[in-house]
């Protein structure tokens, strides 16, 4: 009789630490998963952020659903000399190329991604001039650009067949000063 009761309590302790332990690697795996986002996404708007303070001239646009970036480092110049773009597969591309030299991929590889785990995939990337009503205002605010990346995670793990989405929106306001100080000289 006693050993019963030994045998339950402890049956019952080992399936609750299994359960917690479960629960507790899930989390472990989906915040390293996040974190990876979190930096692709603040990586990649500061690379932005740096070829847009260069500029004395951007053009903006939109090609395959996304912003797309023309940056002139001259004014004068007729063929861009960086072209920022975005694509749902690969994330944001400089000149064609991943970003830092080709080394900073979209996070979709790499440890608990992957079929039936984690997708991370671009979820949108826009760009938008700023817009003030002011006349007096008019050249300050042209050298303004507001940049929109959110990328997208969507987990496959213990939903119950179900994927659930999650969005990681990164946002950052470009001042292009080059720009600004051409202007006024």
């Amino acid at each position: 009789m006693e050993l019963t009761a030994v045998m339950t309590v402890v049956g019952v302790i080992a399936l609750g630490m299994g359960i917690g332990f479960k629960n507790i690697l899930y989390h472990y795996q989906h915040d390293a998963v996040r974190q990876d986002i979190r930096h692709y996404g603040n990586i990649v708007l500061r690379e932005i952020n740096r070829e847009m303070g260069l500029a004395e001239k951007i053009e903006d646009d939109h090609f395959n659903g996304f912003s797309r970036l023309k940056i002139y480092y001259y004014k004068e110049n007729l063929i861009p000399d960086v072209v920022i773009t975005a694509s749902m597969d690969d994330g944001v591309l400089i000149n064609g190329e991943l970003p830092l030299a080709g080394s900073l991929k979209l996070p979709k590889d790499g440890r608990f991604r992957g079929e039936n785990k984690r997708q991370i995939v671009m979820g949108d990337f826009d760009v938008e001039r700023h817009v003030d009503v002011r006349q007096n205002l008019s050249r300050f605010s042209e050298a303004f650009f507001h940049v929109n990346l959110i990328l997208e995670l969507k987990s496959f793990v213990y939903t119950d067949g179900k994927s659930v989405k999650e969005e990681f929106p990164f946002y950052r306001t470009s001042f292009m000063s080059r720009s600004y100080l051409s202007e006024l000289l």
